[in-house]
């Protein structure tokens, strides 16, 4: 029993003795690592612009209310038309492939609704090819499915405000990696170094009471270095 506290205490005071011995490292790590993400991202990393143009879907044009029936086909169509968005063709017929886009699109929980998001690091491109989908969409869509509408719920238009890069975001990931990773580098450094520096190393590793310590006259007994002595019981 006494020998796995004593085993307890010596692992807890290891991990205690990495922010001890080597906190300013820690910090200067950190910030190093925060203050890279933060150049990288204003150098490297272009600004994305985005519009997005939401979609009503209904069983026919005619409907006003949708029965559970017509809500579940609507749902059904929902995911369709997601789908045949995203498929090369239909991109190739809209004529939006190769412009240097991200097209994306969700469905809004427990409506038959669908959100299309056009991306690209020039706002007024993700907005004319928003706007082509928009217009042309629902006609495509229909020629393949040949059942169910699109309607136009809303359109955004030009993004004035770029969505990213989050420079914050970056530099608060980069330190937290940076912690990290000097965290357990000095951590096995520690836990590696089987010399004796202190009282508290014998007692860690031995249970036997020291009787008394010879203290060094050099530079290494200022820091709490020396010579210790025990005995068996």
């Amino acid at each position: 029993m006494d020998n796995n506290t004593s085993t307890y205490e010596f692992n807890f005071r290891k991990i205690t003795d990495v922010f001890r011995q080597f906190f300013v490292w820690i910090v200067l790590i950190v910030i190093l690592f925060g203050a890279f993400a933060a150049v990288f991202t204003v150098l490297f990393v272009d600004e994305t612009y985005s519009t997005s143009v939401s979609f009503y879907v209904k069983d026919s044009e005619s409907s006003t209310t949708l029965t559970s029936a017509q809500y579940s086909a609507a749902e059904i169509h929902v995911y369709s038309s997601m789908e045949i968005l995203a498929a090369g063709e239909c991109k190739q017929t809209l004529g939006i492939a190769g412009r240097g886009v991200t097209v994306t699109s969700s469905k809004k929980n427990n409506t038959p609704m669908f959100v299309v998001k056009v991306s690209a690091t020039d706002r007024y491109t993700a907005y004319e090819v928003a706007e082509i989908i928009r217009d042309e969409l629902p006609e495509y869509v229909f020629s393949v499915t040949q059942t169910g509408s699109l309607s136009v719920y809303n359109f955004t238009g030009v993004d004035e405000v770029p969505d990213g890069p989050n420079l914050a975001k970056n530099i608060v990931l980069a330190a937290l990696v940076g912690f990290v990773l000097s965290y357990i580098f000095f951590f096995i450094k520690i836990v590696l170094d089987t010399e004796i520096h202190s009282e508290e190393d014998i007692r860690a590793r031995y249970n036997y009471p020291i009787l008394g310590a010879i203290p060094s006259i050099t530079e290494e007994a200022q820091s709490g270095g020396g010579y210790y002595s025990y005995s068996r019981k």
